[in-house]
């Protein structure tokens, strides 16, 4: 009985042995998502990696950490490779990567999976594999997503005054005012607002 094998860093592992080391997201899981970049798409799909959205920004990108931070001075960021090309910021990986075109993402958790890497790869690699073209004789494919949804107050709609409705409750406000904070008289309040309306 064969069993499977994994290739991993400078050698190789049986499956069984590797599980917790390599969190794997791709295929339906992707494809399904209604998310515009691959950080949102592994928020609570991966055991050990922490995705913390930093800003309220439009398409601002996400933190990941793998295993959590190891370090106070030094950097945290993980490795991102996209098709075998490691990328010098992360930043890039989330400007680069369009969440249609992403196959599979890989996330290599230890130091075993991620020794290729060398010191680059300490904090975790996250690696991107994008779709490759295939030959499909004489069948043409369209995908197309459409998002729909009906918008309506939260709260009912309340009844509202017109202008002279108005000016008689801020008529009625600034007389009670002027009775109960200043101590003027009923009627000479009354004369004092219609004077400053």
């Amino acid at each position: 009985l064969i069993e499977e094998v994994v290739v991993v860093g400078y050698g190789s592992m049986r499956k069984q042995d590797v599980t917790t080391s390599i969190a794997r997201v791709g295929g339906k899981d992707l494809k399904d998502m209604p998310v515009t970049g691959f950080d949102q798409a592994i928020v609570g799909k991966m055991a050990g990696v922490q995705v913390t959205q930093t800003s309220g920004k439009p398409n601002s990108g996400a933190t990941i950490r793998v295993r959590g931070t190891g370090t106070i001075t030094a950097g945290a960021e993980p490795l991102y490779v996209v098709d075998g090309v490691p990328l010098e910021r992360a930043s890039s990986a989330l400007e680069t990567v369009d969440m249609n075109d992403v196959e599979s993402i890989e996330i290599l958790k230890d130091a075993s999976s991620a020794a290729i890497y060398g010191s680059r790869g300490a904090n975790g690699v996250v690696m991107i594999t994008t779709k490759r073209g295939e030959r499909d004789d004489n069948q043409i494919s369209i995908n197309l997503k459409a998002n729909w949804g009906i918008s309506s107050r939260a709260i009912p709609k309340y009844e509202t005054v017109n202008e002279a409705e108005y000016l008689e409750l801020a008529f009625e406000a600034y007389k009670n005012e002027l009775i109960y904070t200043e101590g003027i008289d009923p009627l000479l309040a009354g004369t004092q607002a219609i004077e400053v309306m």
